[in-house]
């Protein structure tokens, strides 16, 4: 997740959807200025948390809204405007698991190794472990509680409006 107080803005970053890239993108602007910038980088590499308000990323990179909200109060997500990026989820899963599979320090890389193939895998993932893109931007109640759902698969188009 990305906030910038500045540009009233929060990204919320849904896992294997282009959020790097995004967030990248978007650092810049969640600065108020270099001073502001190089005194994160500095936190950060003193393992220190900037205060609340200055920092740009006050929450885990894929946390969901209302996890957000708890972190930098929900007045305040609301007077940003609030979008994520969603993907067909069955490219969702294809990445999540060659990603899970070619890199050693995600958390479930063992376990993909495990899997013979990619149906083994989605078995699992549909009966095992559920994960759902709109856990991260809707209510339990299914409230969408962001203002703009970007698509993957149509981001140049999106981003453009």
């Amino acid at each position: 997740m990305l906030i910038s107080y500045k540009h009233r803005f929060v990204f919320v970053h849904i896992y294997k959807n282009a959020g790097s890239s995004v967030r990248s993108a978007l650092l810049p602007f969640a600065y108020y200025n270099r001073l502001h910038e190089q005194f994160v980088q500095l936190c950060g590499r003193a393992h220190v948390h900037p205060p609340l308000r200055l920092n740009p990323e006050p929450c885990s990179y894929h946390s969901k809204v209302p996890e957000i909200m708890a972190v930098v109060g929900r007045e305040t997500f609301e007077q940003c405007f609030s979008f994520a990026i969603v993907r067909n989820p069955w490219d969702w899963q294809v990445s999540l698991f060659n990603y899970m599979r070619k890199s050693p320090t995600h958390h479930q890389h063992e376990l993909a190794q495990s899997f013979p193939d990619f149906a083994a895998y989605l078995h699992w993932r549909c009966t095992e472990e559920v994960r759902f893109q709109k856990d991260f931007i809707y209510s339990p109640d299914g409230q969408l509680l962001i203002d703009f759902v970007c698509r993957y698969e149509r981001l140049d188009d999106d981003f453009r409006m």
